[in-house]
């Protein structure tokens, strides 16, 4: 949609779900990995080389309300309009290459983040309480084998969770433009 602004600005927003997807610690890691590993692409791909804008990122999560659980892909671009085609364009297309492929090194730095970043959080009673909640409701426990879990990930376990994310066919995508 084109909406007047005194600034002209444009802004992307894709999703990506899948509501058949299950609720477990593989699946949680391997979401976060893939949002993150995406991010760094895109960072690199639109805002880097095409300066087609100042951020973009994406995020994957696995969540569960009740009975009902879905994986999803989020991705957010503000970008400069002139250059939208471009930044679109590699939003698509990177999502589709990750399905396929995951760069190991890119992997090897996110596994390196989620370790230390983890080591943080277990100080945090807010993690805690999650953690309780998610093994008391769901029987799901997301801290004993965490590490082991996120060591165990490779470019092809990444990649088998976009591909399945894609494989489930639910996609949005929002596009604002300036009018002109």
């Amino acid at each position: 949609f084109k909406r007047k602004m005194e600034t002209p600005k444009a802004l992307a927003v894709m999703l990506w779900r899948d509501d058949k997807a299950k609720y477990s610690l593989d699946e949680a890691v391997r979401a976060s990995m893939a949002g993150q590993v995406l991010s760094m692409i895109y960072l690199d791909k639109i805002r880097e080389k095409a300066s087609a804008a100042y951020t973009v990122g994406a995020q994957a999560t696995v969540t569960r309300q009740d009975d009902k659980v879905e994986s999803g892909l989020y991705v957010s671009c503000p970008m400069k309009p002139e250059k939208s085609d471009t930044a679109l364009t590699i939003m698509r297309s990177e999502v589709e290459a990750l399905a396929k492929t995951c760069d190991a090194d890119m992997l090897g730095k996110v596994k390196e983040y989620m370790l230390k970043s983890f080591d943080d959080r277990v100080k945090l009673n807010g993690y805690w309480s999650s953690v309780i909640s998610d093994y008391l409701n769901y029987g799901v426990d997301f801290y004993t084998d965490y590490k082991k879990t996120v060591e165990a990930q490779t470019p092809a376990t990444v990649s088998a969770f976009v591909a399945k994310l894609l494989k489930a066919g639910n996609r949005v995508e929002v596009i604002m433009m300036p009018q002109q």
